[in-house]
């Protein structure tokens, strides 16, 4: 649970500014790890001594409801400087959102993202053995794909680096949308953005895009953040969450809350 451990969130890491790069470490915007969009792009943070091993690689991901955010604003840009400073190679991630290209095109570009951190372990010293995701909401529900959907859900897209794993080794969620076929009584909102398309098929797409269908025993350690109060993404999501994933086996599961 080391890794886990660190991933917490810092209290309104959003709100601090401006942010300054510390002096140990090295930032670089707009890394393509795609060519052909320019959402295809991460910001890359790590320490400036390479060192003598590898280190730990994070991927992090911005929410924004899969229709707004982006990857250099307020704690997208703070976390991967503050995680690069204790040691972590990190990476910020943008993504296409709804008004571009609706659900699958999120997952898969972040799975890209995963894949060319593997394929540059080596140039930016990352251990790709050791590689954790954090993500708030719709970031969160992107992370947790990371963490559980493998490449026989035919979550891959066609982008390039194909030969290299897109899973993660760790996860930290919080106010995760994890089951778009039960949204607290109500129908999930986002169904004509997120999840267009013919309603006889809609009941497969909230499938495949509920992380809670790919709940395992050999999950990878998960950390799930969730409020109560949270009237954005029910808390019962969180709860249900982490439920299906000890049913499953799972070994490394915690779950936090306000209670």
């Amino acid at each position: 649970m080391t890794v886990l451990a660190t991933l917490l969130v810092p209290a309104r890491a959003e709100a601090r500014s401006p942010i300054q790069v510390p002096e140990s470490v090295e930032l670089r915007v707009d890394l393509a790890y795609r060519e052909g969009n320019e959402k295809w792009r991460l910001d890359l943070a790590m320490p400036k001594v390479r060192g003598d091993e590898s280190r730990p690689g994070l991927v992090i991901v911005h929410g924004g409801g899969w229709r707004s955010g982006d990857k250099g604003g307020g704690q997208w840009r703070s976390l991967p400087l503050e995680y690069a400073a204790k040691g972590y190679v990190a990476v910020s991630v943008n993504y296409r959102l709804t008004d571009e290209a609706p659900f699958p095109a999120c997952v898969e570009d972040v799975k890209c993202a995963v894949r060319w951190l593997r394929a540059n372990a080596e140039k930016y010293n990352v251990d790709p053995k050791r590689i954790g995701a954090y993500g708030n909401s719709a970031g969160a529900h992107l992370v947790a794909m990371l963490g559980l959907v493998g490449p026989d859900a035919g979550l891959e897209g066609d982008g390039p680096y194909q030969e290299q794993s897109s899973l993660v080794q760790a996860v930290c969620c919080s106010a995760t949308p994890t089951d778009f076929s039960d949204w607290s009584g109500s129908s999930f909102r986002g169904e004509s953005t997120f999840l267009p398309g013919p309603p006889d098929s809609l009941a497969e797409r909230v499938k495949k895009a509920s992380p809670i269908s790919y709940v395992r025993a050999d999950a990878p350690p998960f950390l799930v953040i969730h409020g109560t109060a949270d009237q954005t993404v029910p808390f019962s999501q969180g709860e249900k969450f982490v439920e299906a994933l000890k049913q499953a086996g799972a070994k490394d599961v915690t779950f936090l809350t306000d209670e």
